[in-house]
């Protein structure tokens, strides 16, 4: 997993506060997106129930979720 560094500065006192982005993360949840959206567009075009569909991607999203999740 790639780690960057953003520093943020404050022009009012001169102070600075680094944010350390992990990108492995970010991947993630973009996939995790990308794979709702397509379960409920695949389930909309097959014209099944958008709740049932809605219910099904909540559920693999959360498992993917706590999956790739390093603890």
């Amino acid at each position: 997993m790639e780690n960057t560094t953003l520093v943020l500065n404050n022009s009012i006192t001169n102070d600075s506060c680094a944010v350390d982005i992990n990108l492995g993360a970010l991947g993630s949840v973009l996939w995790t997106t990308l794979l709702i959206v397509f379960v409920i567009v695949f389930g909309s075009w097959r014209r099944q129930s958008h709740s049932l569909m809605l219910k099904y991607s909540i559920r693999v999203s959360y498992i993917l979720s706590t999956f790739n999740d390093p603890i």
